[in-house]
């Protein structure tokens, strides 16, 4: 029997966007997809009648030098030649109803139409209400615990020592370089048993709590002096003083090396 091919030519008109074409894709590939199965049946059934013919032949050449077996397979011979017209009407039959499948022909026309009609209304309102509420509470608890000796390499700024001032204070010594890991040091002079206060700023701006730094009560002298230690995690930079006694503030700076 001869085989038939088939090609299916599908034309598809679709608008710019392209909608038409992704949405007939599907039935289109199903189409395919049942032609091939088909067109499989058709093979193994043109496969299976050839089998059966050659195996009719074998039997036949058997039965003609065998006269007495031909008696006996009469009856299965003639069952095999019924299948064999059953099998070949059935091709036929597939044959005529694939012959009537038209070959499909899509057109999508649709022309969508899209009208844009923007309203933009943009009415800001901005209210800034801001409160700021600042609370403040410094609570000074010196506490002096005895360190070992450190020999730092340092530069001082120092002044000749002059009298007890009658008001405010006068800066004896503070140090203007200090190492991380080593110390620093400052000396005022002041009125005799008067308070004094000093803060240091690490160059990060955080305020020190390093032990040495904070509140000092004047000797009979006036005079007041600080040492603290400079902890080895701050940063190098320039670190800030401010010291306060007698009514009066100043401010100062260390660099920190």
């Amino acid at each position: 029997m001869p085989k038939r091919s088939a090609r299916t030519t599908v034309r598809v008109k679709s608008n710019k966007n392209g909608g038409g074409c992704c949405l007939l894709s599907i039935p289109i590939a199903l189409f395919h997809v049942l032609y091939t199965i088909l067109e499989l049946l058709i093979k193994a059934i043109l496969y299976l009648v050839k089998l059966i013919s050659q195996v009719i032949l074998k039997i036949y050449n058997y039965l003609k030098e065998n006269p007495v077996a031909r008696k006996n397979v009469f009856i299965g011979s003639g069952i095999l030649v019924v299948l064999s017209l059953t099998i070949a009407l059935c091709i036929s039959t597939v044959n005529f109803i694939t012959g009537l499948i038209p070959t499909p022909t899509l057109t999508n026309t649709t022309t969508p139409t899209i009208t844009l009609s923007p309203t933009l209304t943009e009415t800001p309102t901005i209210t800034l209400t801001p409160t700021i509420t600042l609370t403040s509470t410094i609570t000074l608890t010196p506490t002096i615990t005895p360190t070992p000796t450190v020999t730092p390499t340092i530069t001082r700024t120092s002044t000749n020592t002059p009298g007890a001032p009658t008001s405010g204070f006068i800066l004896i010594s503070i140090d203007e370089t200090a190492v991380v890991g080593g110390a620093a040091s400052a000396q005022i002079r002041t009125q005799p048993g008067g308070q004094c206060f000093l803060t240091f700023y690490l160059p990060s701006g955080r305020v020190s709590t390093a032990d040495g730094v904070g509140a000092r009560t004047a000797d009979k002298d006036g005079y007041c002096t600080w040492f603290w230690k400079i902890q080895g995690n701050v940063s190098p930079g320039t670190g800030a003083v401010f010291i306060s006694a007698g009514g009066e503030t100043k401010s100062f700076y260390i660099k920190i090396q």
